[in-house]
């Protein structure tokens, strides 16, 4: 970091030394800073924070509940974007889908939950004892190593359950993607998440159900 950061997170480690561990680093990029909170996390669930957003101080501790109410590997919550140029400007999204207590449905459900920011990071808690029989780790990419990261979570997923509360406003800038411009290595980095999706799609048996949602994507 460029400012005092580092040294106010170590305040509140000082301050809460059973619940605050942290860790510094040489700076390496996202996928190497979450793989690092992977190997060290001891709790029930993980939870990937983003520095842009302002967190309902209530959003972790409803989010357990409701995980583990449904005992489920991946939790799904709502948010709001919101104009920092406009506060009046703000949009709530909620997750719009039935609880998924089984593999199966998850599956078949598939098209719906996936129009609902399937690679973000920041609406979703993870069972961490699934992500560790899993190995699920970050990819050390250029661009989108979450959408990889989730792809891989959606694999052998068996159970989503969906919050429909907004917990956390997110500035809409860091919502739409700007596409005004054409980058190598982000066109490529979109491609492989093309194949990576399709690839999943076909060792589901599902790639004929879901030929459009292929079609689709590597369209985008």
């Amino acid at each position: 970091s460029t400012n005092a950061s580092s040294l106010i997170c170590n305040e509140y480690e000082n301050l809460e030394p059973l619940l605050v561990e942290v860790v510094h680093q040489e700076r390496s990029g996202f996928a190497a800073a979450r793989n690092k909170g992977l190997s060290i996390a001891k709790g029930k669930y993980i939870y990937f924070a983003s520095a842009h957003d302002i967190f309902d101080k209530r959003m972790l501790q409803a989010n357990v509940n409701y995980a583990d109410e449904k005992n489920t590997d991946l939790t799904v919550f709502g948010f709001t974007t919101q104009n920092e140029n406009s506060p009046i400007e703000f949009e709530q999204h909620h997750p719009n889908l039935p609880y998924l207590p089984t593999q199966e449905r998850f599956r078949n459900h598939y098209r719906n939950f996936h129009h609902f920011y399937p690679y973000a990071l920041f609406n979703k808690l993870y069972r961490r004892s699934y992500l560790i029989k899993h190995r699920l780790k970050f990819l050390n990419v250029s661009h989108s190593e979450e959408a990889f990261f989730n792809l891989s979570v959606y694999k052998n997923l068996e159970s989503v359950s969906f919050n429909r509360i907004s917990y956390f406003i997110r500035p809409t800038e860091y919502i739409l993607e700007n596409h005004s411009s054409y980058r190598k290595d982000v066109f490529e980095v979109n491609i492989e998440i093309a194949k990576y999706l399709e690839a999943l799609l076909l060792e589901w048996k599902l790639e004929d159900e879901f030929a459009d949602l292929i079609l689709s994507t590597y369209f985008h």
